[in-house]
């Protein structure tokens, strides 16, 4: 309804003797100055015929008029001008908080509907989170970052449970990653052996060791030996291959390239 729903009343219907009267006759009872939601009743608005009902002029907090039956306001099936479902389907925040109302209620459905989807369209899902991931790798190593620092201790009880409950997943990996060092040291001489010794050593033991990402000096206790280009990607354990990172870095390098989370060597 539009702002000058009052203007278009006859004199009429605009006289204080005919609003008593109207009262009186239609509603039996004074809703005016009352709220109803987010509208406020101004004044009676009656059509009177063979089938009329009650009606009120009501402002909404929107700023808006509109003429609304007294059953409604009453009964609470009307509460606005019509202003709050529009809210409703463009405020971000309240769609956000209807789609997560939705996902509790229809958990099981939701999760087998997602499934389907995805295997139709795995490969072009993957793809496009891969361009993505490329494209936004520093944000995203940024609010990894912020993420971790905020909820350190949390991933570490997390951790230190699921290890405790799946032991055997952790073993699994760690034969997995000695055996792929292994096969990169098939063709390393003894010489390369002990060049790798040395930077092990170095990290452990030495006085100011940088970081090969950030460049920053890297406190005892926070160093990593890691692979430049990891071992799951054909790396090799070599001295070529190896470099002491940050605990930081290294883990939000994870087992990606240097180039591909935004840092270059």
């Amino acid at each position: 309804m539009g702002k000058t729903i009052i203007n278009e009343l006859t004199e009429a219907s605009r006289d204080t003797s005919y609003h008593l009267e109207i009262r009186g006759k239609v509603s039996g009872m004074d809703l005016s100055d009352k709220r109803f939601g987010r509208l406020v009743a101004v004044d009676p608005y009656c059509v009177l015929g063979k089938h009329y009902k009650s009606k009120w002029i009501c402002v909404c907090d929107c700023g808006n008029e509109a003429i609304i039956e007294a059953h409604n306001l009453l009964s609470g099936r009307t509460k606005s001008c019509g202003c709050s479902r529009y809210n409703i389907r463009t405020d971000p925040e309240t769609r956000k908080k209807k789609r997560r109302a939705y996902s509790q209620t229809h958990k099981a459905e939701k999760a087998e509907y997602d499934t389907a989807r995805y295997l139709e369209n795995r490969e072009e899902r993957l793809k496009y989170a891969a361009a993505y991931n490329k494209k936004h790798a520093i944000k995203i190593a940024q609010r990894q970052a912020e993420y971790y620092l905020l909820h350190k201790m949390e991933l570490l009880q997390h951790m230190a449970k699921d290890y405790k409950e799946h032991p055997s997943k952790y073993i699994a990996r760690a034969a997995k990653r000695r055996a792929l060092k292994a096969g990169a040291l098939v063709n390393a001489t003894p010489g390369q052996q002990d060049e790798v010794k040395e930077i092990y050593k170095s990290a452990r033991e030495g006085l100011k060791v940088r970081c090969y990402l950030c460049g920053k000096l890297i406190p005892m206790g926070h160093r990593h030996v890691d692979h430049i280009i990891p071992l799951s990607r054909g790396g090799l354990h070599l001295p070529s291959n190896l470099a002491v990172a940050c605990d930081k870095c290294n883990l939000h390098k994870s087992a990606k390239l240097p180039e591909e989370i935004g840092l270059l060597i």
